[in-house]
């Protein structure tokens, strides 16, 4: 979340522009393709769910999404065209959900959003997957912490420890950070054997040309689809003034090392993606001040692993 985060905060423009004064010495990231791939006319989504934070593909065309910090703490079940079919409740506390993910026949809620860098504790929640003779969740609950806490309170959007990103490779839970302070995201195992644990870095990945605000996982092809868009802080001003996010997926392998980047021209807030039994990418775009909340399949990961030179 950019522009609301910042009128919720009340973090005055002067902020941004120090932040990215600041991040000017950073190494410029990688360049987009110039390939763009024609996308299907995306669908709007209930004012409900205009803060659509993660995406979970389920057989037969239907998934499963969230909000993020604010709202209520429900799971939402879509069909194919974004309309909301089913709404399951949680117990817990919505701080800030920030990704769900389908984790050995479970389903796994992310509560680590932290734009501030001041949360303690992250949450993670497992519960059974959701049926229709279900309407509230059960819930299983994980916290999680970083292992190099800085001495220092970390100034808001210029650090590394917030996420916004939570999958399953089908053996390993994983979580990347944003990446506010660079180019690069560091992937961090969860221990899904301990109710409380330390976060265990386990890579990093290569430059990218902006945040990461969900990642997707294809056990087919073995690769990782990063969703995405601009770092503000490393241009403020491009943002400020045309509201254009700049968001971008990227195709990374086992290692998290970079094979693809292509724009999603048309898209904005991009917050989300999964990738379904046959292999389409599906995503999802929080409500900005220049397009609403979207919900639509891009294309094929084979049309993604095309785009590798």
């Amino acid at each position: 979340m950019i522009f609301m985060l910042l009128y919720k905060n009340n973090v005055p423009t002067v902020l941004l522009i120090f932040s990215w004064l600041q991040g000017c010495a950073t190494a410029p990231p990688p360049a987009l393709s110039s390939e763009t791939i024609a996308e299907p006319i995306a669908l709007p989504l209930s004012t409900e769910i205009a803060e659509t934070s993660g995406l979970a593909c389920l057989p037969q065309q239907q998934f499963l999404t969230i909000n993020d910090s604010g709202n209520p703490s429900i799971v939402y079940q879509l069909d194919k065209k974004g309309h909301i079919v089913t709404r399951f409740e949680v117990s817990e506390n919505n701080q800030d959900w920030e990704a769900i993910t389908l984790h050995q026949g479970q389903l796994w809620i992310a509560d680590i959003g932290n734009n501030s860098g001041q949360r303690q504790h992250l949450q993670l929640y497992k519960s059974e997957l959701p049926n229709y003779n279900t309407r509230q969740l059960n819930t299983e609950k994980f916290q999680l912490h970083y292992a190099e806490i800085p001495k220092h309170v970390p100034t808001s959007y210029e650090h590394n420890l917030d996420a916004e990103a939570l999958v399953s490779t089908g053996e390993q839970l994983l979580m990347f950070s944003k990446n506010w302070a660079g180019n690069q995201s560091t992937v961090y195992e969860v221990d899904t054997n301990v109710p409380a644990s330390k976060l265990k870095p386990i890579g990093q990945t290569s430059h990218l040309p902006g945040l990461i605000t969900d990642v997707a996982f294809s056990t087919q092809h073995n690769l990782f689809v990063v969703a995405g868009y601009q770092n503000f802080r490393q241009n403020p001003f491009s943002l400020m003034l045309t509201g254009n996010f700049e968001p971008f997926l990227a195709v990374l392998d086992r290692q998290f090392q970079l094979q693809a980047i292509v724009p999603v021209a048309t898209g904005g807030q991009l917050e989300a993606v999964c990738v379904d039994e046959n292999q389409q990418v599906w995503l999802s775009q929080e409500k900005s001040r220049q397009q609403p909340a979207l919900f639509w399949r891009w294309g094929t990961l084979e049309q993604l692993i095309g785009q590798i030179k």
